[in-house]
């Protein structure tokens, strides 16, 4: 897909019910609620335009789906915003995005998700893509591989059913709907929503200490060693493409490298 294909009607209410669906609202002492699941798209809807499409949706953590921060490498949410801003900074090229879950057995809830992608250009070459994080494996072709847990710091899950599995090893009784506003049926469990607001507030500082530099993908010439860093690739004339390197907005303010004078902000 390019850039001009994402979707430009926005996303309704999810009704669909995917295999393994069940949920918990979980209360702290402060009153704070959280859901632990989410109906989760495995390609997002800002690159699919799916929705209520049964083959695009799973049942998965809200931890994986938004890692309880856009800046967590943890979360899906990392790399769809930062997919998201490499295609809005390429709008000539393409990006092939693919998403798998992965089942264990007849389990109704997958265990982790694979995430691959890889850029296009004009001349249909594969360009690798990379987003940082820590997680990322890229083959000899330039697709990169991601594998995330559907997992979650708030409880333990029962794969087989999507049920939460308590201390004492039992299933709990299931909340709400998570498009519900109703507010019985809780899962009263302390300090559990103390983890995703930790999380939220570190976001928030880190947020007003320049979070954009430092993660957005930039590009250098001459293997990395040019002076001048850009921010798409098509804004790089007469360079050898496969001389480009692919770093950081941070890595190379810190190499004392400057945005080029010509490509606008």
């Amino acid at each position: 897909m390019r850039d001009a294909d994402e979707p430009k009607i926005k996303r309704e209410r999810l009704t669909y019910n995917p295999t393994g669906w069940h949920n918990y609202k979980f209360t702290t002492e402060k009153s704070k609620t959280t859901w632990l699941m989410d109906r989760g798209h495995l390609v997002g809807y800002q690159f699919s335009g799916m929705n209520n499409v049964p083959e695009n949706l799973v049942t998965m953590t809200k931890y994986l789906n938004t890692g309880f921060s856009e800046n967590n490498p943890d979360g899906m949410l990392y790399y769809e915003n930062r997919l998201d801003s490499w295609l809005a900074n390429h709008k000539n090229f393409w990006l092939d995005y693919k998403v798998t879950p992965i089942y264990e057995g007849n389990n109704l809830v997958p265990s982790r998700v694979e995430l691959q992608y890889v850029g296009i250009d004009k001349q249909g070459k594969l360009l690798e893509i990379k987003l940082g994080g820590g997680k990322e494996q890229t083959d000899e072709y330039g697709v990169t591989t991601v594998t995330l847990e559907n997992t979650s710091p708030l409880a333990k899950i029962d794969y087989k059913t999507g049920m939460l599995i308590k201390e004492d090893g039992k299933q709990a009784e299931e909340g709400e709907d998570s498009n519900s506003d109703a507010d019985e049926n809780e899962a009263v469990i302390e300090g559990a929503s103390d983890i995703e607001e930790n999380a939220n507030t570190n976001t928030s500082e880190s947020d007003t200490n320049n979070v954009a530099p430092k993660n957005r993908i930039v590009y250098v010439a001459n293997k990395g060693r040019s002076n001048t860093y850009w921010y798409s690739l098509e804004n790089i004339k007469n360079a050898n493409t496969a001389n480009i390197v692919q770093m950081t907005e941070q890595e190379v303010l810190n190499q004392h490298k400057h945005h080029s004078t010509t490509e606008a902000q």
